[in-house]
């Protein structure tokens, strides 16, 4: 079983649950799943809370920091060109990922994207949105 984290850019945040979603259909872990987090104040944490709680955004950002860490695969979800500057925090998780050895796939873009030299690295993988369903059911489930 492998375990994932999934960032991308705040805008696309249906479709990043919908790859978390099946993510865990098919046997795997998400480590941190910042889809179900309310913007209204319902229930679960709020998901815009850190910006006016320095402490409370000190808080989530190791709750993050740790799941990057436990995580075996980084996916970053960048569903366009026009998307790819967005969401500057994905980028910054996607770092970390690689400062933890972690193996990174960029998901959605079908060639190289040079938004960053660190997308040359050996263990940053290119994925479709088309290809990840088969690519995540590739993977051995252990349970």
């Amino acid at each position: 079983m492998k375990k994932f984290y999934v960032a991308a850019p705040g805008a696309i945040i249906e479709e990043a649950h919908s790859v978390i979603q099946m993510i865990h259909g098919t046997g795997h872990l998400v480590t941190f799943d910042w889809t179900w987090m309310k913007e209204d104040g319902g229930e679960g944490e709020m998901r815009d809370s850190w910006r006016d709680d320095r402490k409370g955004g000190e808080v989530h950002a190791e709750k993050e920091r740790q799941a990057i860490k436990r995580c075996d695969i980084v996916a970053l979800l960048l569903p366009g060109p026009s998307n790819a500057s967005r969401g500057r925090g994905c980028y910054i998780e996607v770092g970390m990922g690689l400062a933890y050895g972690k193996e990174v796939w960029v998901v959605g873009m079908e060639r190289f994207p040079f938004d960053s030299v660190f997308f040359s690295l050996p263990e940053v993988k290119f994925v479709t949105f088309a290809e990840l369903p088969d690519k995540v059911r590739s993977l051995e489930v252990v349970k």
